[in-house]
């Protein structure tokens, strides 16, 4: 729309075939297969990789490849929760199978600079309950303040010490037992609760928690693709929410806590019935 000769790289058929009916040139393939990216013949101002980049164990051949294709000017932007945020807020359920990093400014300065490459910028961004965008340039473009800043926070929290990690651990065994406590409450007193989003971040919290369908009635999941399967390993139905109106429950658990507030606002029909919407970290809180 803006006039930008774009081209993207997806492994999946199904999602390229969509991208390039809604007018992306999209190569069907791995970023750090060179079969792929050899079908890439204009240079690039800049190469991005949002959500994707903790998502590899080839991340050095990702990087490369990126640079092969780019102009001496160009940067490489990558997006990735941040680590920091994860660690801070406890968001534990954002660590599952998917992703095989978990990045910090910290960690990611010293992958570059092992490339002879550098960041120059570092932005905050909301999504994921916390994330960076990274911009990646070769040695000798100039660096912003904001690499600095977020190193300086990054070490003051103790980002590069073990006993941060230890008290994270810690956090964790503690929000489980005052979630569970609370939930067994709510079930004793007889109180219904259904769930609402079933993202991978679900499956970690509500295994780990040993919250299955005993405590759970059904997931409302508003992706159509997902309803009438399961929740992995607790076994709890995901539905729409069609019906729900007719027999509201008590309580709703919001399992994509990042959307809360969309979620909340998106079924105010629901609230009028007096549906309570919560979130295990407010849970926690009790």
């Amino acid at each position: 729309e803006k006039g930008i000769s774009v081209c993207g790289v997806e492994p999946a058929k199904n999602l390229s075939y969509l991208a390039e009916q809604s007018g992306v040139p999209t190569i069907n393939g791995y970023f750090e297969d060179e079969s792929t990216v050899s079908q890439i013949t204009q240079e690039a101002d800049l190469v991005t990789a949002f959500n994707v980049f903790a998502h590899s164990d080839n991340l050095e051949q990702i990087t490369q490849n990126a640079f092969d294709i780019m102009k001496p000017s160009g940067h490489f932007v990558i997006e990735v929760q941040y680590l920091y945020n994860t660690l801070k807020d406890v968001t534990f359920d954002n660590i599952y199978h998917e992703h095989y990093n978990y990045w910090s400014v910290l960690s990611l300065k010293y992958f570059f600079e092992g490339l002879g490459l550098q960041i120059t910028n570092v932005d905050y961004v909301d999504t994921h309950g916390g994330s960076i965008r990274v911009y990646v340039g070769s040695q000798g473009h100039p660096i912003r303040p904001s690499v600095h800043e977020f190193i300086q926070k990054e070490r003051e929290f103790g980002l590069d010490k073990l006993e941060t990690y230890k008290r994270f651990s810690r956090k964790v065994e503690e929000c489980k037992e005052k979630s569970v406590k609370v939930i067994k409450i709510l079930k004793d007193n007889g109180k219904s609760i259904v769930g609402y989003g079933s993202p991978a971040k679900a499956t970690t919290v509500l295994n780990y928690y040993g919250i299955d369908n005993s405590c759970i009635d059904f997931i409302i999941e508003d992706n159509e693709m997902k309803h009438g399967h399961l929740l992995p390993g607790v076994r709890i139905p995901i539905q729409s929410k069609n019906g729900v109106l007719d027999n509201p429950p008590d309580n709703i658990l919001v399992l994509a806590w990042n959307f809360f507030d969309y979620i909340k606002q998106n079924n105010q029909e629901l609230v009028d019935k007096g549906c309570e919407f919560i979130t295990l970290k407010q849970l926690e809180k009790e």
